[in-house]
């Protein structure tokens, strides 16, 4: 359960928050739109996902994961050329762009191997009320271990100005319900 959750809430959300530093939400978004075919795609790897490609059910998955691919691209190569020119100028902003858009795609990849791997997880243990309270315990044990080596000893101090307030009571009914609602489709799916 531990490990699971490295791919998870360690390796998905650090990276992609800390990669918001290096590129636009904009690209995070890009990436994140894709995770559902990464998954169907790792999901035919493992062999967890059949496909029949003459079936309706077939079709449409193929042409959702298409589509999907499709508009990624699109949008790369849409806005490519403006920002390949004014990169050219900036070493700096080229290896800003390198090192978030590695972040974002670590990060995707760990957010659809998490997907995979929860399925096999409900499988063995099929209480999703304890399981959810699990994956948000170690969650936030493997958050604070990151935080304690990254962050620096200036960032440690609370501010109870209201925005801690939300950050918190956002977080922990984000990742309830959040987590509540993908192990009880995973539960669903098997």
């Amino acid at each position: 359960m531990f490990c699971t959750l490295l791919c998870r809430i360690t390796l998905c959300q650090i990276l992609l928050a800390v990669s918001l530093q290096y590129l636009s939400s904009t690209y995070q978004s890009v990436g994140l739109n894709l995770v559902p075919s990464i998954v169907f795609t790792l999901a035919l790897i493992f062999r967890q996902e059949k496909l029949k490609c003459w079936s309706i059910n077939g079709q449409a998955k193929i042409w959702g994961l298409a589509l999907s691919a499709a508009g990624a691209l699109t949008f790369v190569l849409w806005n490519g050329p403006v920002v390949l020119t004014s990169m050219l100028f900036n070493v700096q902003v080229i290896s800003d762009g390198i090192i978030g858009g590695i972040m974002i795609v670590v990060g995707v990849l760990s957010a659809s191997f998490w997907n995979i791997v929860v399925g096999h997880v409900t499988r063995l243990y099929p209480a999703e009320l304890s399981l959810t309270a699990m994956m948000s315990l170690f969650g936030t044990i493997q958050a604070a271990i990151v935080a304690a080596f990254v962050s620096s000893s200036s960032s440690w101090k609370l501010k109870w100005e209201g925005g801690l307030v939300l950050i918190t009571i956002f977080d922990i009914t984000r990742r309830s319900c959040g987590d509540r609602i993908i192990v009880l489709c995973k539960d669903m799916v098997h």
